[in-house]
Formats: structure tokens, sequence, C-alpha cells
């Protein structure tokens, strides 16, 4: 999701990082239960996708209003979830799935859990899962993982889909990885508030993105603009983040990776790769405010790498 921020010689960030108060104010913990959980704006179905969250990875609950539970991410970002959508956890629950063996799905494609080690779809599909879901798990063989999801239920998925989770956590930040990721979802539609390779926003796609890599990024482009350092339009590297905007107020609209050569991957309408360059046949009319580098800066500015974020581990 775009946001709001102006971008001038000094900028005034919020973040959404949680910090002792908001620590302090949880009520318990959850899971989300299906590949894909819709987060609200208000508690009710009419209301505003603001977000999405994955199964598998931890949210903290801040309040319930009867079928809804107001969560909040590891990144700090709040929004109302539907019980259905969530598995209730207790704080020894919670402790037990931080030491044990899990995995994170680690492919562009949609992929699906069965009830039968053959992993054959006349047997039974237990669930789908998409890129950046959590999985306890155990290995049965080189190509088969046995899972077990959030609310108990089990089944059998193609083991070359998944990393273990010590494995992905501790990647090096890797551009080619990052840009590599975001071609892959090339032609994925574009939904306001989506955060998954079903459909995504232009915010979504360069958190997505930076998740395959193990990092934590904010969830909204105006905090994401407050991230790392500006890089000046001639000395962007790939994997930068690009932002753009209106103009006159500097206020950011949109944001997209820098693939190189004045490309990015950006998602509007769709994932998609465009120019920065006027004279190009692939540029589109979106005016440019500035590029970040966040490259060596886990840690500050709402950055996170997985394996320091203490829900995790």
């Amino acid at each position: 999701m775009a946001g709001a921020v102006f971008i001038a010689s000094a900028v005034s960030c919020i973040h959404g990082e949680i910090n002792k108060k908001t620590e302090d104010a949880i009520q318990g913990w959850g899971q989300p239960l299906i590949s894909v959980a819709c987060m609200r704006y208000e508690p009710r179905h009419g209301s505003e996708l603001v977000s999405q969250c994955l199964l598998g990875v931890p949210v903290a609950i801040m309040a319930h209003d009867g079928e809804w539970l107001d969560v909040m991410t590891p990144e700090g970002y709040r929004g109302w979830v539907n019980q259905s959508s969530i598995v209730e956890k207790s704080d020894s629950e919670m402790a037990r799935w931080r030491t044990a063996e899990r995995f994170v799905v680690d492919s562009p494609k949609e992929i699906l859990v069965y009830d039968s080690m053959s992993l054959d779809a006349k047997h039974g599909v237990v669930t789908d899962l998409v890129d950046g879901c959590l999985v306890e798990g155990k290995m049965i063989s080189d190509k088969v993982l046995s899972i077990q999801l959030p609310d108990g239920r089990k089944g059998y998925a193609d083991r070359n889909s998944f990393t273990e989770i010590g494995e992905w956590s501790n990647q090096s930040y890797d551009a080619e990885k990052i840009i590599a990721r975001a071609n892959a979802l090339s032609g994925v539609p574009y939904l306001w508030g989506g955060l998954s390779t079903k459909s995504m926003d232009c915010s979504g796609l360069v958190k997505l993105c930076y998740w395959s890599n193990g990092i934590i990024v904010p969830r909204d482009a105006s905090q994401q603009a407050c991230c790392g350092t500006v890089v000046e339009k001639t000395d962007l590297e790939r994997g930068d983040l690009l932002f753009f905007g209106n103009e006159e107020t500097g206020r950011v609209t949109h944001v997209g990776i820098y693939e190189g050569e004045g490309m990015y991957v950006h998602s509007s309408g769709r994932v998609r790769r465009n120019s920065l360059d006027f004279g190009s046949p692939e540029y589109i009319e979106k005016h440019y405010l500035l590029g970040r580098r966040l490259r060596d800066i886990t840690g500050h500015d709402g950055v996170t790498r997985v394996k320091d974020h203490h829900w995790f581990f």
C-alpha cells in the first residue's frame, strides 16, 4: 500500500516498530491457519483490506471484538482478522514452536499439501501454501516433507519447495535473489492490501521479495521510504528501492525494485518491468522521487532479519 510520506531534507517517520509499550499490550498469540489471511481496517468483512498475513507466521493478538481479532504482525502492522482464519496459541505453545523443526515455503509458485505421501491429489488435498508460509515439518525423503499445520492438520508436500528455517533466516543480503523473486512473480495481479503470490500491491511485492531473503521490512511504501540510505539516481544499484509520487508535495504513492540499466520491477496492475528512461518503450508515467538502499542496515529503520526477531527464535 502506498500510504503517505513527504520527502524533504528531513523526514519524520513512524515505522510501526514493536517496542516495550506494544509488547506489554499483547493479549495473546496466534498463527494464520489458511495460506493467506485478510487483515481489515475494521472488524467486519466489508471493511477495507489493509494487508494480509501468511500461514504459520506468528501474529500478536491485541484485542477481541466478537468473531474478530485485532492482530499485529512481526513488523508492527495492525489489522482485524476473522477468528476463523487464526488459531490462537498460548505462551507455552509458542515457546515450543520457536524451537521446533520448521520450514518456509521458498517458491514463487503455489504448492499443495496432500493427504498422501504419494503427493497425488486423488488421495485428497489438505491445503494450499504460498511463498513465505511457515510450517513445522520433517524430511521423509529427499522428495517428501511431512508437514504439521498450525491447527494440527498434517500432510505431505514436495520437499524441493521448502527451505529449513535456519538456512533461510541466516541468508546474507542477496540483491540477485530479491530481483529474481520479483521477476518470478511477473504477471501476478495487483490488489490493494495484497501480500501474497496470489495478488499483491506495490509495497507487498517489496515486502515479499525481501522476506524471501529472510528480511522483514515495513509494510507500506510510506514506511519503506524512510528505511536505509538515500541513493542518487546515478548511483542506483540492483536491489535498491525506487519511490514515486507527487512532484510538488513529495508524497510517496508507489515503490519498485531496481533491476539495473534503468529497469525496475513493480506491481502496477500486475507485477511487471518498466523503465526509468523517458525515451524507452518500457517507460510509464510515474514521477520518480528518490532511491533507498536497504543493504547492511538490518536492525535499523524498521528493517529486521528474521533470525534476530524474538517472535521466531
